[in-house]
């Protein structure tokens, strides 16, 4: 299992994301589904394609939404330590 975590230098982050060995959701956890991102794969591991798409769905779209609410222009630079 693979859990992300991104937290911004203003304190707020985002849901974190898991990766589950798995090809599809167990059906005996709808209660904790709002409370992640999900991804799986066999191994359980981050893959290029699972990365690539966390960074494009989730991580670029947060951090647009933070410089919409501090009002910075969209080149305004952003830095992911990984």
């Amino acid at each position: 299992i693979t859990l992300i975590c991104c937290i911004s230098a203003d304190g707020s982050s985002l849901k974190p994301t898991v990766i589950l060995p798995l090809k599809e959701f167990p059906l005996n956890c709808e209660g904790i589904l709002s409370s992640f991102h999900w991804s799986g794969q066999c191994s359980g591991w981050i893959t290029e394609s699972i990365f690539e798409k966390w960074i494009t769905k989730i991580f670029i779209p947060h951090v647009q939404e933070l410089r919409n609410a501090l009002q910075k222009p969209p080149e305004h630079k952003a830095l992911l330590i990984l």
